[in-house]
């Protein structure tokens, strides 16, 4: 099966594809920023053009791993203040807590695949330039959805 056509199958139950979809390109950077907290984006973002500009002498590799470290904890965090904000939600139970440590992990994941595709990253030539990291981001999107929807499906959440 193609990426394309797990996407297309994703979108919709029933698997089709309804008129006036975005791109498979656009979903899938949509899929990727479902799970990556956007309280994480901005300030890696002026991690790394603060690095690119000799602005600060911090090692690009530790920042991305910290980023990538905190994000599972950024999301918990946030996932649960929005939760505490509204009166009609329940705080999570024990019965939350493999999907939330799913979510998390997820979060985690995403993060660490578009934080390498962001083109001042200077780590892109470690694992082969913008291109791959550009794939893996497109990638990693449609399967973290697919395992997303599957586990969502098989523990009933």
């Amino acid at each position: 099966m193609s990426l394309n056509s797990l996407s297309n199958d994703l979108l919709k139950p029933g698997g089709v594809r309804a008129e006036g979809q975005p791109s498979t390109a656009d979903m899938a950077i949509d899929a990727l920023s479902k799970f990556i907290p956007s309280e994480m984006l901005a300030p890696y973002v002026s991690a790394l053009s603060l690095i690119a500009a000799k602005s600060v002498s911090w090692n690009e590799g530790k920042v991305y791993w910290i980023f990538v470290s905190a994000t599972p904890v950024a999301f918990l965090l946030f996932h649960i203040a929005k939760i505490a904000l509204d009166p009609n939600q329940h705080m999570p139970t024990k019965s939350d807590i493999p999907k939330l440590v799913w979510k998390a992990l997820a979060a985690g994941v995403a993060f660490a695949v578009w934080a390498i595709a962001v083109p001042t990253n200077g780590l892109q030539n470690t694992i082969g330039g913008a291109g791959v990291a550009g794939f893996f981001a497109l990638v990693i999107s449609p399967i973290l959805t697919a395992v997303d929807v599957i586990l969502a499906r098989v523990f009933k959440w």
